[in-house]
């Protein structure tokens, strides 16, 4: 069984992978029912959730773990969207934006242009601006009886924890 770890843990041991091996990630967000927020996070090899309790705090408490391998990865990613990572900006696109000297059609020619760029190290970004994403939002439902029962599992340890430091319902 999968074991519940701290946001901060998940992401230091998510960024040393992804300084490793930048390709072949994707960012999924979704918003549910408990009123709590998930981000499914898959690397090459295994899938991550990270149960949250909102998306618009700066410092929102979450708890996560593993709940898949490369199978279940791969039903998160998308083949149409481009995969997740840091890309450089470069310097003409960042004076474009700082100065806000772009149309709305444009605008999504300019993401479009650093979208077809690999993902790369953050160690390899040479230049003053970058860009992380994509992440996609939406889907509904489970990829598996097994990630139901992980989600709750989750549910809870986020709710024991907000308790615990009398952040509540009146906190989500």
């Amino acid at each position: 069984m999968a074991e519940i770890q701290s946001r901060e843990d998940i992401l230091r041991a998510l960024a040393k992978k992804y300084e490793r091996s930048p390709g072949g990630w994707s960012v999924l967000v979704r918003e549910n029912r408990s009123g709590y927020s998930d981000f499914f996070i898959s690397t090459a090899d295994e899938l991550w959730q990270l149960k949250v309790d909102s998306l618009y705090r700066p410092n929102a408490k979450a708890v996560g773990m593993r709940v898949g391998d490369k199978e279940e990865a791969r039903k998160v990613a998308s083949d149409s969207t481009p995969a997740f990572g840091f890309r450089s900006l470069p310097p003409d696109l960042l004076e474009r934006f700082l100065g806000g000297d772009f149309e709305r059609e444009e605008f999504t020619e300019i993401i479009d242009r650093v979208l077809k760029e690999k993902p790369v190290r953050l160690s390899e970004i040479d230049s003053p601006g970058l860009v992380q994403g994509p992440i996609q939002f939406g889907w509904k439902g489970y990829l598996s009886d097994q990630q139901k029962l992980l989600d709750l599992k989750l549910k809870r340890s986020l709710d024991r924890k907000l308790f615990k430091e009398g952040l509540g319902l009146g906190y989500a």
